[in-house]
Parts: C-alpha cells; structure tokens; sequence
C-alpha cells in the first residue's frame, strides 16, 4: 500500500491519529513516524521527544506495509 493508502487504513480502522505520524505533526507523546529519507523511507518510534530509528527501506510500499504492521503490534 502506499501512505494515502495506509492513512485510509488507519482511520477506517480507529487507529489514534495521535499513535503516528504519516507527513503531519509528531504524536503528542509516543507513537510511530513515516517519513522519506533521501532516496528511501524511514520509521522512527518517537517517545518524550526522542526519536529513534526502526527500520528503513527503498520503496513507499514495503515502507508502509510495515508500519501498519508494526502499529497494529504496538499500537491496537
């Protein structure tokens, strides 16, 4: 899926738009980050401002197909 996609996903899905951050504001407390990186895309856990990389990839889709899967681990 790509980030239009995915930000469909979550809202239809009731996911707490503050437990990420897909091209928006940082979660208010703790929550995940997509966003591109140079040529790629970067997912980052953010908590008490601190922000620290997971995982990063080449492609929107995988990029993406990770962070639903790592919010609905995380954050369901």
């Amino acid at each position: 899926m790509n980030k239009t996609e995915l930000k469909a996903r979550l809202v239809k899905e009731g996911f707490s738009a503050n437990a990420y951050s897909i091209d928006g504001p940082l979660p208010s407390y703790e929550g995940l980050i997509l966003e591109t990186s140079g040529a790629g895309w970067r997912i980052e856990h953010f908590e008490r401002g601190i922000r620290r990389e997971l995982d990063s990839f080449t492609s929107e889709q995988q990029a993406c197909d990770r962070m639903y899967e790592l919010l609905v681990r995380h954050f369901r």
